[in-house]
């Protein structure tokens, strides 16, 4: 079995899609749900620390965050299914439409991390540790097998908040705790993910800066155009 998790180094940059006036701004602990995260991938299942999402470009963070404005296939093919037999009605309203007042309450922010490492989940070595330290977590999701595949799959998102808290206790071969969670998205493997941990010491970000979201710009309407969603300019 491995002794340790792989290592990522983070890019040159990493980016992040938050909310305005400060991106980079931990979620307010007012918000957690009943379960004791924020309903989010690598969040703590226990509730003690709180998680970033980053990404290793704009479009990264645009797919990532407008994902869940995607068309749900069964509208769209219940729609297709229905006969315009009365063309004097109200047509329906498309799906996938993405309101005007989300861009305009975020901003996307770019920062350097010059101290941190992340731990590679979905390496083979990383895959053969966790098998052997989560064997109890895999029976009780009904999986043969911890495996890349279900990593990535968009739930029971449970599983990876016990991976997440499995990282977070972790030390780095005796140098230190890992400063988050690199992951590829489930959205296309082009797209790198960190996710970032709350804690003292486990990273540092140095030039922090943030801009509006740019609606016109060609990374936000690439990922319009791969999601199938629509902005609401009103």
């Amino acid at each position: 079995m491995p002794d340790f998790l792989s290592e990522r180094q983070p890019p040159e940059h990493i980016y992040r899609v938050g909310r305005a006036p400060d991106p980079w701004a931990w979620p307010d602990w007012r918000y957690i749900g009943g379960d004791g995260t924020f309903g989010n991938r690598w969040d703590d299942p226990e509730g003690t620390y709180r998680v970033l999402y980053s990404s290793n470009t704009h479009l990264a963070c645009y797919l990532e965050c407008l994902a869940r404005f995607r068309p749900d296939p069964r509208v769209v093919a219940g729609l297709a299914a229905i006969q315009d037999d009365q063309p004097n009605l109200p047509a329906t309203a498309a799906a996938g439409v993405l309101p005007a007042s989300w861009a305009r309450t975020r901003q996307m922010g770019r920062a350097q991390i010059t101290v941190g490492v992340f731990a590679d989940v979905a390496s083979a070595e990383s895959l053969g540790l966790l098998n052997q330290a989560l064997p109890f977590d895999v029976i009780f999701f009904g999986l043969d097998e911890l495996d890349a595949a279900a990593i990535r799959a968009k739930a029971p998102r449970a599983l990876t908040q016990r991976i997440s808290r499995y990282v977070f206790r972790a030390n780095r071969a005796g140098a230190g705790l890992f400063a988050g969670v690199y992951y590829r998205s489930r959205l296309g493997d082009n797209l790198d993910n960190f996710a970032l941990f709350e804690g003292l010491d486990r990273w540092e970000l140095q030039d922090q800066v943030s801009e509006p979201i740019r609606v016109n710009g060609p990374e936000f309407q690439e990922a319009l155009h791969v999601l199938g969603v629509r902005l609401d300019r009103r």
